[in-house]
């Protein structure tokens, strides 16, 4: 067996004193490198708390908005709902008047006839007294005012139906 050269101590300790520095150098930048890394953490945290308050207020003011397009959108519907409601009543009021006034014109009409019937059949009749003429003029006083006309107008005011609506008819 061959023997190996004894290493020259002067020569190791410069090597061990290069790799010594060279270590010392390393373990800088590693604490150099944790201190950065440690910033950047902090800095990502403090991001990230600030994002996340932006996306709750981002949040809360998305269901407001929401709430408030909801209940606007319901209050138009109710608006809606409403105006057709009071148009509706509307017509039907105006077909109630109408359906009034027309019923008051035809019985107008009915009592006209009614009239008619009755001065014909006491005008083609003679009476032959006193007493029988006068009980003929009470009957025919007592036949006028029931079958008189009435103010179709002035028992259902409002509009006017169309083709007029005079009091007789």
């Amino acid at each position: 067996m061959t023997s190996q050269p004894q290493p020259d101590p002067a020569s190791a300790l410069g090597t061990a004193q290069a790799l010594a520095e060279a270590l010392n150098g390393v373990s800088a930048r590693l604490d150099q490198v944790r201190h950065d890394s440690e910033q950047r953490d902090a800095a990502i945290d403090r991001y990230g708390r600030h994002s996340r308050r932006y996306i709750l207020f981002d949040i809360v003011i998305t269901v407001f908005l929401a709430l408030g397009g909801f209940w606007v959108n319901s209050a138009s519907h109710r608006a809606d709902s409403a105006t057709a409601s009071a148009a509706a009543a509307t017509a039907s009021e105006s077909a109630l008047h109408a359906a009034q006034l027309s019923g008051c014109v035809s019985g107008n009409q009915e009592r006209a006839g009614e009239l008619a019937l009755w001065t014909y059949l006491f005008d083609a009749s003679k009476p032959t007294s006193k007493a029988q003429a006068e009980a003929v003029a009470k009957f025919m006083g007592l036949v006028r005012s029931t079958f008189a006309p009435r103010d179709c107008a002035g028992m259902y005011p409002g509009t006017a139906a169309k083709g007029g609506s005079g009091g007789t008819g």
